[in-house]
């Protein structure tokens, strides 16, 4: 029989993770992962919004961040997963 105050850690009784720490329970990391995918899909369809906007500005202007209308078209088509942004000025100088 196990003495009531032991020191000696039980295995059924936390389950940590790599670090040591306590892991949290699987429906808290269920909302956690949930909400950080949330997060992170807001951030790029925000990105993707400022990325559009530049088809609101002077050509010329578009010319000096070194893309075009048509670039910036293609590229706002690609899923919200890629950057257009840097795709956009990758295809931009592959083109020069």
């Amino acid at each position: 029989m196990r003495p009531l105050y032991s020191t000696e850690p039980r295995y059924d009784e936390t389950i940590t993770n790599i670090a040591g720490r306590p892991q949290i329970p699987s429906i808290f990391g269920f909302f956690r992962r949930v909400i950080d995918r949330l997060s992170i899909f807001t951030r790029q369809v925000e990105r993707r919004r400022k990325f559009v906007a530049l088809l609101d500005r002077d050509d010329r202007i578009i010319d000096d961040i070194g893309l075009t209308r048509e670039l910036i078209e293609q590229a706002a088509k690609l899923p919200l997963s890629k950057n257009a942004a840097k795709i956009a000025l990758s295809w931009s100088k592959s083109k020069n």
